[in-house]
């Protein structure tokens, strides 16, 4: 994922570069895979898919995303991307935007709906070519705003944001009914137990296979199927994706860890650490320097 190529038009690299407070523009494009990690964000993802036969593995659900298609990944979701055997090149756009700015935003061009739309479920857009290349200019007009002076930036980005979502809405109500995600009824049981139960120290793999009474080793291949996790690394994700909430709150690190389903700190550490490259300490320090700074950045992430 650190190959980072140029975009055709203005011939600029980006590689993890805010553009504008509340917004972040990314650009990838891979030949060589590794494993693209379970992961999840507080912000709304917006993927572009450029090229490549791509699945997103989210809560349980596998959904298909056709080449050239947007997908859009609401805050909170724990979700993986599952690149499709003989694929030689994924290349896609990214468009991070915090939900309380694009809600003031919208609120403020009296917009007639709000940020809710894109902050509840997975959503999948398959559309004409000419929607395509819309949506494709919009990422090369935010990509040349950033590298224009700050007062340039602050007249040109809300508008571009607000023109995006406008047509995201108009393509959510006019595209026929989306492919319907692949499911499981086993792994969706599964995915319930963790949910309700993570927060439990106690909690071991045999016990969620045992939540569903069929062969231990074919859920275990299912449940990594459907979510692109072993069960194991689902509750560890599920634990720290809850602490990192409660950090943000400003509870205590320790008080986080029992709190969050961890037996012991040292556990808490380097599962947080593995994951988010930062200790709790550190990550908690990070959003106390934001807040008293009065910005709220990418930078933690």
């Amino acid at each position: 994922m650190k190959n980072v190529e140029k975009f055709p038009l203005f011939g600029k690299p980006i590689v993890r570069t805010p553009f504008s407070e509340g917004i972040e523009l990314l650009h990838f494009a891979d030949t060589v895979f590794g494993s693209f990690l379970l992961h999840d964000h507080n912000y709304i993802e917006l993927m572009l898919v450029m090229d490549g036969e791509i699945q997103v593995a989210a809560e349980g659900v596998l959904y298909q995303v056709p080449r050239k298609a947007m997908v859009i990944i609401p805050p909170g979701c724990i979700h993986r991307t599952v690149v499709a055997d003989g694929t030689k090149r994924y290349e896609r756009m990214v468009f991070h935007i915090f939900p309380q700015y694009l809600e003031a935003l919208l609120k403020k061009s009296d917009a007639p709906f709000g940020a809710d739309l894109f902050t509840e479920q997975v959503r999948i857009l398959d559309y004409s070519p000419e929607n395509f290349w819309l949506f494709r200019n919009f990422f090369e007009r935010a990509f040349y705003c950033n590298h224009q002076d700050a007062e340039y930036q602050k007249l040109i980005v809300p508008c571009l944001a607000v023109e995006l979502f406008v047509e995201l809405r108009r393509v959510l109500q006019v595209q026929s009914p989306a492919r319907l995600p692949a499911t499981n009824n086993f792994v969706t049981a599964m995915v319930e137990y963790i949910n309700e139960h993570f927060t439990d120290p106690g909690l071991t793999v045999d016990e969620v296979l045992e939540s569903v009474y069929i062969s231990k080793g074919y859920l275990s291949r299912l449940f990594k199927a459907y979510t692109g996790s072993s069960i194991y690394q689902y509750i560890i994700f599920k634990r720290t994706a809850l602490a990192k909430e409660y950090l943000q709150r400003g509870v205590a690190v320790l008080d986080t860890c029992i709190a969050c389903g961890f037996s012991d700190y040292t556990s808490f550490l380097k599962s947080f650490k593995k994951i988010f490259k930062v200790t709790p300490s550190q990550y908690r320090k990070n959003i106390q320097m934001e807040a008293e700074g009065g910005t709220e950045g990418f930078a933690h992430f």
